[in-house]
């Protein structure tokens, strides 16, 4: 099996109904489709606008974001500055007779890499999208909890992007939060049983010594150190956000799909820490336009780390 690609799309429902089959639906979408050794998926941020969470947690596995060659409504000019925040490139569907000047325009202003523009039938737009490289960094196997359950007989099932590394049967995971190790029972992709997958791919893991409701979405399985935050001085406003927080006001932070109240005084910090895989966090607040509004930057404050 070849690492995967995966991509948020906003304002594609015709494109994706079309190439693609349903995996999940819950506030996130995940749809999906093999092609030889290699799998496209598609995320979705179905409760989007009314749930903020919806997009980032739909965004934050995915290597790119795909888009429309479209004059962009409010809520799709959000979109574009949650994805440059979050160092996402976007593929744009451009049929004939699209403004891409118009769009590119936009994309400049959001601080938005246009990486591709793609052309064609759905079909073929499709076979542009598996051509990507995927740009899954190396390092020690990464998996980031989706959605989680219990099957009888199997136990504890996590269903989730391996965002790094590769996962392997009998693997032995660190878990954020938990701070305790599970091992991996077995690993499923598109219902078929697998003893290694690349990164890109979106899996089924039974998991051995811990209970399905000691999980949360966002949850990290890994095999390296796991470091948390709770607190961020270093603050960064996107160009496009006027206001500025006010002593005392409510932030939330979004890492990791995970959205975690805080509060500022003159730095953030955070309810509850978080677990933190970049060293750069978006934040923002339903009232502030746009509401994601920029990122609290680690820089080299040094984060917790799990022993």
């Amino acid at each position: 099996m070849e690492p995967g690609i995966t991509a948020f799309a906003y304002g594609m429902e015709d494109y994706i109904r079309e190439v693609a089959k349903k995996d999940t639906e819950s506030d996130i979408g995940i749809w999906s489709k093999k092609e030889g050794e290699r799998i496209v998926t598609y995320l979705t941020a179905t409760r989007y606008p009314e749930k903020l969470s919806s997009l980032t947690d739909a965004m934050y596995p995915a290597d790119f974001v795909l888009l429309p060659a479209v004059k962009p409504d409010r809520n799709m000019a959000e979109v574009m500055v949650a994805a440059s925040l979050s160092g996402k490139p976007a593929l744009v569907y451009a049929p004939d007779g699209s403004d891409m000047d118009t769009f590119r325009n936009y994309a400049r202003a959001a601080g938005l890499k246009v990486s591709s523009v793609l052309q064609g039938s759905p079909m073929e737009v499709q076979a542009q999208v598996l051509e990507m490289k995927s740009p899954k960094p190396e390092g020690p196997t990464t998996v980031i909890v989706d959605h989680f359950f219990t099957v009888r007989s199997v136990g504890t099932v996590a269903l989730g992007f391996v965002l790094r590394g590769t996962l392997r049967r009998h693997q032995r995971l660190k878990v954020s939060h938990v701070k305790r190790e599970v091992q991996v029972r077995s690993i499923q992709v598109h219902d078929i049983d697998q003893e290694e997958v690349p990164p890109g791919t979106r899996v089924g893991v039974a998991l051995k010594n811990i209970e399905t409701e000691e999980l949360r979405r966002g949850a990290l399985l890994t095999e390296g150190d796991v470091e948390y935050a709770v607190e961020f001085s270093d603050i960064r406003y996107h160009p496009a956000v006027r206001e500025r927080l006010r002593d005392g006001q409510e932030v939330f932070a979004m890492e990791s799909m995970q959205y975690q109240r805080g509060f500022f005084s003159g730095s953030v910090r955070l309810d509850r820490e978080i677990a933190v895989v970049k060293r750069k966090v978006l934040f923002g607040h339903p009232n502030m336009s746009p509401r994601v509004a920029g990122t609290l930057d680690l820089g080299h404050a040094p984060a917790l780390s799990l022993d």
